[in-house]
């Protein structure tokens, strides 16, 4: 008698269980009041590298949207929906430009969250260039290029040299810098010798790109009352 009760019991509770959503006993909480509606997010995105803030940086928490101040600071009332206030996690998402998205998922508290982010930067950097007249009427184009991701990402590094015409316009020419030497993991010296020429005009643009597609160029104006300094030897041979 006592095992067909208990034989009853049991399909009787496994029917209950069927009956009702899974999530109630294998997802997130469904006892949790609902009573915050909004909640407050605030927080700072930084890169990671430099850790430099990050203006203007997109922040996407499901569905609602805030971007970072000059001070790489963020701050969004926040609507909860009865999901989250039963600590279902919100997608997190940031955009800015030349560095990589970033995704994940955070369970909001319900009064106030204090969030940071970090960054990772993903264009190259142009740190510094140079234009120096050196021996036999030659110019020597130099750059320092740095890739948070090593040199071993970077596809090419260009000098865009302007020369004047008869119409008064200017006509462009591409330079391909050559690698000259290695500084770092992720820094290294480009350079091209190029012919002088009364006309050329005193600017330029420095642009490096990496294989993943991320750029950055650079404009460098020449200056007769003061010369650029050569970074390096233009004439050293490679390490």
């Amino acid at each position: 008698m006592q095992i067909k009760l208990y034989l009853v019991f049991l399909v009787t509770f496994l029917f209950y269980l069927t009956g009702c959503d899974v999530d109630r006993y294998t997802g997130y909480r469904f006892d949790t009041t609902d009573l915050a509606q909004t909640t407050e997010i605030s927080g700072t995105v930084r890169n990671y590298y430099s850790e430099e803030i990050v203006f203007n940086a997109k922040l996407r928490f499901g569905t609602q949207e805030t971007l970072t101040d000059a001070k790489g600071h963020f701050t969004l009332q926040y609507l909860l929906s009865v999901d989250e206030q039963r600590n279902k996690p919100t997608d997190v998402e940031i955009f800015k430009t030349d560095f990589y998205d970033y995704h994940t998922q955070i369970t909001l508290l319900p009064n106030r969250n204090i969030l940071d982010f970090d960054l990772k930067y993903a264009a190259p950097i142009v740190r510094k260039t140079a234009l120096v007249p050196i021996q036999n009427d030659k110019l020597a184009c130099q750059a320092e290029v740095q890739d948070f991701q090593g040199l071993a990402t970077l596809a090419s590094v260009e000098m865009i040299a302007f020369y004047g015409n008869t119409s008064g316009t200017a006509d462009s020419i591409l330079y391909k810098l050559n690698f000259k030497q290695l500084l770092d993991f992720k820094s290294g010296y480009y350079q091209i010798i190029i012919p002088a020429s009364q006309k050329l005009l005193p600017y330029y643009y420095l642009k490096a790109r990496d294989r993943e597609g991320y750029s950055m160029r650079l404009f460098h104006t020449i200056s007769n009352r003061f010369p650029d300094k050569l970074l390096f030897d233009p004439y050293q041979a490679l390490p």
